[in-house]
């Protein structure tokens, strides 16, 4: 599982969710939370499926859940998982945020420091 919050490096975590994916033959579910725009969710829509073309043999699905809590929505969602693959926070907030996500979720937690790449164009968090 993929989990993206706020404005978080989609391709960073899409592109080590999606290696890990194809390399123990397992689906990629990318859950995207926390503050953004219509245009953020799209980006990351389009980023997803980018990444599903390059891996075919790797089932995708996109959920945008921006209405409850980031870290609640993706607690909640890695009780379906094996691995959820989140970025560092850069920041006091989101570094804070993915501290209790990895104490409150329910599979692995790998947590990936990314190099500023293409980010979502509006929005706070991470790299």
């Amino acid at each position: 599982m993929a989990g993206l919050i706020g404005a978080d490096p989609a391709e960073t975590v899409l592109r080590y969710a999606f290696g890990e994916a194809e390399r123990y033959g397992a689906a990629v579910t990318v859950v995207v939370t926390g503050p953004a725009s219509t245009a953020d969710d799209q980006f990351v829509r389009d980023v997803a499926r980018r990444w599903a073309d390059k891996y075919p043999a790797v089932d995708a699905t996109v959920t945008v859940r921006r209405s409850v809590d980031a870290v609640i929505t993706l607690a909640a969602a890695s009780r379906q998982a094996d691995l959820l693959v989140v970025a560092a926070g850069t920041d006091p907030r989101s570094a804070a945020m993915v501290a209790a996500l990895a104490r409150l979720a329910h599979s692995a937690v790998r947590i990936v420091d990314g190099v500023p790449d293409r980010r979502c164009p509006v929005g706070p968090g991470g790299r």
